[in-house]
């Protein structure tokens, strides 16, 4: 249907991800610049965010499933830390002050929105604990997951953006000032403010992901994350869910295809 949109975290996250993989350190110089295009592809943050969908409908631990994904597809662009932990032979929580856990946690709030809040947060805890076990590390998965859930149960943007306040991530900024001064930093508590001072300012998937990817530094990142959320806030729009898929191997697509089944629509 012509101009559908679809609220969906899971897919922000993957589309989000696709836009920033060319930029990552070299932002865009227009902000009109084509969001999916030939020299895009998909990353670690695709990866292990349809890993955490595979870990909730097969009734699997979240550590297997990061294993089992990061092990078939080792070259995705994974962090040090990350790949010691793929390849070691006992695999423990390495207190990662990161924001891996939040870029890949989209699919709680997608998938188990209906049972409540206090499942959801709890199982954000445990999808981020079994890495990224930092304070830190597990907050910015917590908070992408409350932001997510408000956004998918109806709740007006400001309700949305108020998360960002109750977690103390909060930069009184604008995304035209913070492109000035941003700069790659991979810790969850310097990507999570920028996050939600590009969803502040917006009002649609593909303005938010582009302000994101505009800032530099881990764009990838700061695009899924992002786009998780503005996916499931504003929706996106069908033509770009489409193109998406065929930035994606066989395994990943099917996934991805599963994703969708779990879009709200309003």
């Amino acid at each position: 249907m012509a101009g559908e949109t679809i609220r969906n975290a899971i897919i922000g996250a993957v589309l989000g991800d696709i836009a920033g993989s060319r930029f990552e350190y070299t932002p865009p110089s227009r902000a009109d610049f084509e969001l999916l295009d030939a020299e895009c592809f998909f990353t670690d943050d695709t990866v292990l965010t349809l890993a955490t969908l595979w870990a909730l409908e097969e009734g699997r631990p979240f550590q297997e499933a990061y294993r089992r994904f990061g092990r078939a597809y080792p070259s995705a662009g994974y962090g040090e830390m990350f790949r010691r932990w793929l390849l070691s032979d006992d695999p423990r929580p390495y207190g990662s002050k990161g924001n891996g856990a939040a870029m890949r946690v989209s699919p709680i709030a997608q998938v188990k929105f209906e049972a409540g809040l206090e499942v959801c947060d709890r199982l954000a805890v445990e999808s981020a604990s079994v890495t990224h076990d930092h304070p830190e590390g597990v907050k910015a998965a917590r908070a992408v997951t409350h932001a997510i859930y408000h956004a998918l149960v109806g709740a007006p943007p400001e309700v949305v953006l108020g998360v960002a306040e109750s977690f103390g991530y909060v930069w009184e900024t604008s995304v035209e000032a913070l492109r000035e001064t941003y700069r790659f930093s991979e810790l969850a508590e310097d990507t999570l403010p920028a996050v939600f001072v590009c969803l502040r300012e917006g009002s649609s998937f593909e303005g938010c992901v582009r302000d994101a990817v505009r800032l530099g530094g881990d764009a990838d990142t700061l695009g899924a994350i992002v786009g998780s959320i503005a996916g499931a806030l504003w929706g996106i729009p069908r033509d770009l869910v489409v193109r998406g898929r065929s930035y994606l191997p066989p395994e990943l697509a099917d996934l991805y295809d599963r994703a969708l089944r779990y879009s709200v629509r309003r």
